[in-house]
């Protein structure tokens, strides 16, 4: 059969807006700094349908291989942190933490991970203590 050879970009980018997260709870109330879909077949880039940032979750825009990043900075004084990365479906695609008190510590991770169209990816506080924060 007739194939295609479509390149295909996507860019998504959000951050959290102020605030503390404590607690266990998906990492919310997020602000879009770019969220594009083109493909090689149309000149034409598609806006801002891919990101919801109510809920910060990214939605796949076609199946492919995607390189998924999510960083966050812990406040100092928690006892630990632990964040855990969904993606299609797979609750604990990645994870990154830090059970370091005396300061404030950022971290994060990058993975490759395989999605279908309409797979969504999330970020998810799994610390228990109400000092244990993401801001």
């Amino acid at each position: 059969g007739a194939g295609t050879n479509a390149e295909i970009l996507y860019v998504g980018s959000m951050y959290l807006n102020s605030g503390d997260r404590c607690g266990p709870q998906q990492l919310t109330n997020c602000a879009r700094t770019i969220d594009h879909h083109v493909t090689s077949l149309v000149d034409a880039v598609t806006q801002n349908q891919w990101t919801n940032t109510g809920s910060c979750v990214f939605t796949a825009p076609v199946n492919g291989i995607y390189q998924i990043c999510s960083y966050a900075r812990f406040k100092g004084g928690g006892n630990s942190c632990d964040v855990t990365v969904t993606a299609g479906g797979t609750t604990y695609a990645a994870a990154f933490g830090d059970a370091d008190q005396r300061d404030w510590r950022s971290t994060g991770v990058c993975f490759l991970e395989e999605l279908s169209a309409q797979n969504t990816i999330f970020s998810y506080g799994r610390h228990g203590g109400s000092s244990d924060c993401v801001e």
